[in-house]
């Protein structure tokens, strides 16, 4: 074998080592967990669904992958074997939903409609409302934990 195909051989060996390690990496990489992150915002669930309502769209800019501690009322809990979520509801033209992590199952279930709580989490996104339906919008806030 000539010396220019060895060297094409060993730089095809080292690039696909570097790329398996890298993807190791990526693979292997922990979690950041949210309950040990600082907030970014810090505000109620009545304050959240006022900026949604007077415009959506700046609201979605602004908390656009933001780790938010929202504190308010529960109208709502749903535990399902895979997701647990708190739902807070003004009755207005949105609602928000928080998935909470499936370790928080226990304290989710407690929960009373009426109860105040604060939760972080990572803000994902809202789902525009079905007129049609009357479904209001949605609200995400995902990866939750209670706080208090």
């Amino acid at each position: 074998m000539s010396k220019t195909v060895k060297v094409i051989v060993y730089l095809i060996i080292a690039v696909l080592l570097l790329g398996a390690g890298y993807a190791a990496y990526v693979y292997f990489k922990p979690v950041k967990v949210i309950a040990d992150q600082k907030a970014d915002v810090q505000l109620s669930d009545k304050e959240l669904l006022k900026y949604f309502t007077e415009n959506q769209q700046a609201a979605n800019i602004k908390y656009e992958n933001k780790i938010l501690e929202l504190s308010g009322t529960v109208k709502k809990t749903e535990v399902n074997d895979s997701v647990c979520t708190v739902i807070f509801d003004e009755g207005g033209d949105f609602i928000i939903i928080a998935n909470c992590a499936l370790d928080a199952q226990k304290d989710v279930q407690q929960l009373k409609q009426g109860a105040q709580i604060t939760i972080k989490g990572i803000y994902s996104g809202y789902i525009i409302n079905d007129e049609t339906f009357m479904i209001p919008a949605e609200i995400k806030i995902d990866k939750c934990t209670l706080t208090k």
